[in-house]
């Protein structure tokens, strides 16, 4: 729920730049992602220091919560989805389900996939997800300018294009940590272009819930789904189902910003 308000009132509240704006503030996001891997590699058989700094984050964020403040606005009467929007809602639906799912897979994935097919020890192997991240990091704020300029459709397809091309070069073993770090950075401007392309089409915000619950199915997909080919085909698969992904999702993305796509 927290996920939701935020990213739609960053995604509608400013106007044309909201976009850029979203993708900036989203940026902040992959602090803490690059912190947690390293947090994890100082020990990874001993797990309580890290959930002792999620317990603290949590009161953190539960302090700055109380602090906000918003322009109250008036809801929708109506809060059903049309039935010209109903295509639209899917589609973008199925484009978040399948970045989510790519997302998590190579965070959730890659500690294993090097351990596997790297000589890197548990350690470097987690701390490797923090590049991965930090990637994710430095792609939204260099995506924020892009956001200002194109249509949040076109940059959700190009990023896709990017990060499915680079994710398949984590297939070779030598070139796997550099490969998931540099589709963090190409795969980072998806989410927040989702999001601003979905609240320009719908901007009385009907039918988010539902998108952001298709986007959150993406690791109960795609997880079990990994897993399953890990456990037939090893572990050295691992980029070839998120190189699948991948291409599902930028299909997807294409078929929506070309052929149906919303007024800017």
């Amino acid at each position: 729920m927290l996920d939701l308000l935020l990213n739609l009132l960053l995604a509608s509240g400013f106007g044309t730049r909201s976009g850029a704006i979203l993708s900036a503030v989203s940026a902040t996001f992959g602090v803490s992602a690059v912190l947690t891997p390293l947090v994890v590699g100082r020990s990874p058989t001993d797990l309580r220091l890290p959930y002792l700094l999620c317990a603290g984050g949590a009161l953190a964020l539960l302090a700055l919560t109380t602090t906000l403040r918003t322009v109250a606005t008036t809801a929708p009467t109506d809060r059903h989805v049309t039935r010209a929007q109903l295509p639209l809602m899917l589609l973008l639906g199925g484009v978040l389900l399948g970045y989510v799912a790519f997302e998590g897979g190579v965070a959730g994935w890659e500690t294993t996939h090097l351990r596997g097919v790297t000589a890197l020890s548990p350690s470097a192997s987690a701390n490797a997800v923090a590049l991965f991240w930090l990637g994710l990091t430095l792609g939204r704020l260099a995506g924020a300018p892009l956001a200002l300029r194109w249509h949040p459709g076109r940059l959700a397809v190009g990023s896709m294009v990017v990060a499915t091309v680079t994710v398949a070069f984590a297939g070779r073993p030598s070139f796997a940590v550099a490969a998931y770090a540099v589709t963090g950075f190409a795969l980072a401007p998806v989410f927040p272009a989702v999001i601003t392309w979905y609240a320009q089409a719908v901007p009385s915000g009907r039918g988010a819930t539902r998108v952001f619950a298709a986007g959150l199915a993406g690791p109960v997909i795609g997880s079990p789904l990994l897993g399953l080919v890990t456990d037939t085909a090893g572990v050295g698969a691992v980029p070839w189902v998120l190189t699948t992904f991948g291409v599902i999702t930028t299909i997807a993305a294409a078929y929506c910003y070309l052929g149906r796509q919303p007024a800017a």
